[in-house]
């Protein structure tokens, strides 16, 4: 479900969420061998083989678009769900199928469940990152710093290089909040602390327009970002090109 998922994500979608996706082809073959042995032993034993085959129609039709990417996605993390309620990681992809979709409040739903559902910090930092993305597309900015802030202060950025995009949200909601002073703080530990990032940042920044409306009303800002961060600023100039 977790590489339907990933396969599914348009290729924009920036959320680093976890390792790379699994090889879906082999994966969905081992799992209609699977499912063929599950339905081989309760036919030889007289069972109902009921919901345990309820995804082999998952695995018959190949790989085709996004939509059902996303949707085969869906469907296994939700059986997985079905049977083990508490595996974490399978409620953030379901939560990233719904972001994806425009489902911010069923996004929500799940990512809180997980940051109410365990004490791992890693799967927390998960949880808190997507939902402070769900916070920052809905144009709340202080909702999404009170949740980096939190990922930030467990250690967990440390312990999981992938979670230092939260320096680069949390910079994103302070500057759109006009806390200037606060965004370039967390440019300035983004850019030390994971350089091999800068390239991707670089990219990442051109695709926030409305941060770059924000330096274009404070072309003072701008240019002092630009003086800090020659590889990022200024965003106007790369607009403007």
């Amino acid at each position: 479900g977790r590489g339907f998922v990933l396969m599914g994500l348009s290729p924009d979608f920036s959320r680093e969420v976890g390792r790379e996706p699994v090889p879906v082809p082999d994966m969905a073959q081992r799992g209609r061998n699977f499912l063929d042995e599950v339905t081989r032993w309760a036919n030889g034993a007289g069972q109902s083989t009921g919901e345990w085959v309820a995804a082999q129609e998952l695995f018959e039709h190949g790989l085709r678009n996004v939509a059902e990417h996303l949707a085969k996605g869906q469907r296994l993390l939700s059986e997985c769900l079905a049977l083990d309620p508490t595996t974490h990681e399978a409620r953030i992809y379901l939560g990233l199928v719904h972001h994806v979709r425009g489902q911010r409040s069923l996004a929500r739903k799940q990512f809180a469940q997980v940051i109410a559902g365990t004490e791992d910090r890693v799967m927390r930092g998960f949880a808190l990152l997507n939902l402070g993305n769900v916070h920052l597309d809905e144009g709340d900015c202080e909702g999404a710093i009170h949740l980096l802030l939190q990922l930030v202060d467990s250690g967990v950025v440390q312990q999981q290089p992938r979670f230092g995009m939260a320096y680069f949200n949390l910079a994103l909601a302070f500057g759109l909040l006009g806390r200037f002073e606060e965004s370039q703080h967390w440019f300035g530990r983004l850019h030390a602390e994971f350089p091999h990032k800068r390239a991707i940042i670089a990219r990442e920044l051109t695709r926030r327009r409305q941060f770059a409306h924000v330096l274009r009303s404070h072309p003072e800002i701008e240019d002092r970002l630009a003086m800090s961060f020659p590889g990022w600023f200024p965003l106007t100039a790369k607009e403007a090109s």
